[in-house]
């Protein structure tokens, strides 16, 4: 427990706390530096006296300075809740004792002096003991951290997903009939709520789909943007209302004029002017390769570019295709390629496009996303994207994600990453076979297949080395395109000098350039 001795706050062994009174006169109040336990009893309430020996203090017990820990070997710990060893802090402070009875761990208990509030006497000494748990020591847990508690909302669908509705026919109750539960909280936006609802029906383009408040009692429908929150709006709607996802291709959300463009696709100072390409549509007449992922999502690249930086795509395995065309064009022939329903997102290959004009930013990108792009990479045989992302999950694994990546790994039939994953438990099986949160995530099957090939072990593997990651040869790649100039669409006449180029490539270097050759 904690003494309060002369303004400063230390921890005082049992033998050298007495009642006492400590005068609260400003100019009486000295501090202690040092924090050597004192004989409270001796001292007058004005006089500052030395403190007594370390030979004076009770046997076997040492005394450390402040913010330190006292050790008595002969006690032996005894495991109590928090709130019990917050208790007795507290009626130790409030009722000292002479004898060495102790049922507070002092290992656990750390001082930190409260912040003072404005005008507030700063050599008063702090009264309030901070306990803490071993957790929290380590770093691994926030004492100011405020849980908020998920929820499950529903968010109802229409049988004919592509079906328009309208505020006529919410009085029909076979409209909107059917429902996804999404966990929530208060702080989750619209926009992972359509995600998520996209997840769970397959649905590869969410850009004509909108979430809209429906009150089925006044027949109306409330378009919601994408930063609001349905969680709070619940709470604080005094009518009964319902969340629905809807097909509105027509509906057009304004955004207010402050609001900051988004620049995801736009190219910082320094950065080469190609990755403006990643943004399909300004540099969509200059396409000649097509690939739609089924309900009529299409996104567009260039052969150029793909011929040096993803050859696969151009050879694609025929089990994923449904459908391949070639279409005439002006400066050669399209290609146009349909992929079978649900096996690719628009998200996924605008961040593998993404790759191929630059790199990928993880650190923006959930596990679960990664995994997806690193799934597609694999099914498209795209070796330098595959190798680039294995290498990021694999040398970012530990115990805050490895139960993650168990369970993503199995989902998609990723045996490669499943394996490395299960390589890292049996090399931390104490921490991975207690984690009662990781059983919850992978479930009782994997783990049972986990601790069983562990146990017909007769020793722990080597830990494996992640994979390398790749050399970065956006720069000669893109060198190489200008070299080869294949799929050159357009030329260039100065006199009897004729120069090929590639358009988008032009086009992205400069906007004055996207409007004449677009023009």
């Amino acid at each position: 427990y904690v003494q309060n001795v002369f303004g400063e706050a230390g921890l005082v062994p049992t033998g050298f706390t007495q009642a006492h009174t400590v005068a609260q006169d400003d100019n009486t109040i000295q501090k202690n530096p040092k924090m050597e336990p004192v004989n409270m009893s001796s001292i007058p309430e004005s006089e500052n006296v030395a403190p007594p020996p370390i030979a004076a203090h009770p046997r076997d017990e040492k005394v450390y300075g402040e913010g330190q820990k006292i050790e008595t070997p002969e006690m032996p710990r005894k495991r109590t809740s928090s709130f019990s060893k917050m208790a007795a802090a507290a009626a130790a402070i409030v009722s000292p004792r002479r004898d060495n009875s102790m049922n507070i761990s002092m290992e656990d208990l750390e001082i930190s002096e409260p912040s003072k509030p404005p005008g507030a006497n700063t050599m008063q000494a702090p009264l309030t003991p901070t306990m803490r748990s071993p957790r929290a020591a380590l770093g691994g847990e926030k004492q100011t951290l405020i849980k908020l508690t998920p929820v499950i909302v529903r968010v109802y669908t229409n049988e004919d997903i592509h079906k328009e509705i309208e505020e006529k026919d919410l009085a029909n109750d076979r409209v909107l009939k059917t429902f996804k539960s999404i966990r929530a909280t208060g702080q989750t936006p619209v926009r992972q709520f359509i995600e998520d609802v996209a997840k769970k029906l397959l649905l590869p383009d969410t850009r004509q789909f909108h979430m809209f408040i429906i009150d089925r009692k006044a027949l109306s429908m409330k378009l919601l943007r994408e930063d609001d929150r349905p969680v709070e709006i619940q709470n604080n709607s005094p009518n009964d209302i319902q969340f629905a996802l809807i097909y509105a291709p027509k509906v057009k959300i304004k955004e207010p004029k402050n609001k900051a463009q988004d620049t995801r696709w736009q190219t910082a100072q320094g950065d080469l002017t190609h990755r403006r390409l990643v943004n399909d549509v300004p540099y969509l007449k200059f396409a000649d390769l097509t690939l739609n992922l089924g309900n009529n999502v299409e996104i567009s690249t260039f052969k150029a570019i793909v011929e040096i930086r993803f050859p696969s795509l151009l050879e694609v395995d025929e089990s994923l295709v449904k459908k391949k065309r070639e279409k005439n064009m002006a400066h050669g022939v399209g290609e146009w390629l349909r992929f079978h329903d649900g096996l690719f997102t628009l998200d996924v290959f605008q961040h593998i496009f993404d790759y191929i004009t630059g790199t990928l930013e993880f650190v923006k990108l959930e596990l679960e996303k990664i995994i997806l792009i690193y799934s597609a990479a694999q099914k498209l045989r795209y070796e330098g994207l595959f190798q680039y992302v294995r290498s990021h999950v694999e040398s970012t694994i530990g115990t805050h994600n490895v139960f993650l990546l168990i369970k993503f790994s199995e989902e998609f039939e990723l045996q490669e990453l499943k394996n490395f994953a299960f390589n890292f438990c049996f090399n931390n099986w104490q921490t991975v076979s207690s984690s009662k949160d990781g059983l919850a995530i992978i479930g009782l099957s994997l783990f049972q297949e986990m601790t069983m090939e562990k146990a017909g072990m007769q020793e722990t593997p080597a830990l494996l080395e992640p994979t390398p990651t790749p050399e970065n040869t956006i720069i000669p790649d893109f060198q190489k395109v200008r070299s080869l100039m294949h799929f050159a669409d357009a030329v260039s006449v100065f006199g009897n000098l004729i120069i090929p180029y590639h358009r988008c490539i032009l086009a992205a270097a400069s906007p004055k350039f996207l409007l004449l050759l677009r023009n």
